[in-house]
């Protein structure tokens, strides 16, 4: 009885195995026939150019992870650069977990530094900021 289980155990892996094996070599290979690396020239035709003097990159960054993206965009970009800071800073470390949790939980919108942006001047704004606690912060 036991040389029986053993034996259909066995059969079982081999299957299993063999299954994960096909799934492996298949998981790289396109679904569908196109070069996602073509443009079409009717594409290049339409892009178009920004007006650095018209554009305006404005972020929010506690850790500085949303600033090398911000200043990347802005160095590609042009235009003004603008950072978004509370007018009491957040606090550091762990405390900060818990403090912007209470933020959220209590739907509070802290205050931050006048920008002394004219929004009829622009364009094109990019906005950065973190995302906490699965959503765009309170500032």
């Amino acid at each position: 009885m036991k040389k029986k289980i053993l034996i259909i155990l066995g059969i079982i892996v081999v299957i299993a195995a063999g299954v994960g094996y096909y799934f492996m070599q298949n998981q790289n290979s396109p679904s569908v026939g196109i070069d996602s690396n073509i443009v079409d020239e009717d594409q290049k035709e339409g892009t178009t150019t920004l007006d650095s003097d018209r554009v305006l990159v404005v972020y929010f960054s506690n850790g500085g992870n949303t600033q090398k993206l911000a200043k990347e965009v802005f160095d590609q970009v042009g235009g003004d650069f603008r950072r978004i800071e509370p007018t009491t800073p957040y606090p550091e470390g762990d405390e900060l977990y818990d403090y912007t949790k209470a933020e959220q939980d209590n739907d509070e919108r802290p205050e931050f530094k006048d920008l002394n942006i004219d929004m009829s001047q622009y364009d094109t704004v990019f906005i950065g900021y973190p995302i906490w606690w699965y959503t765009y912060p309170q500032i």
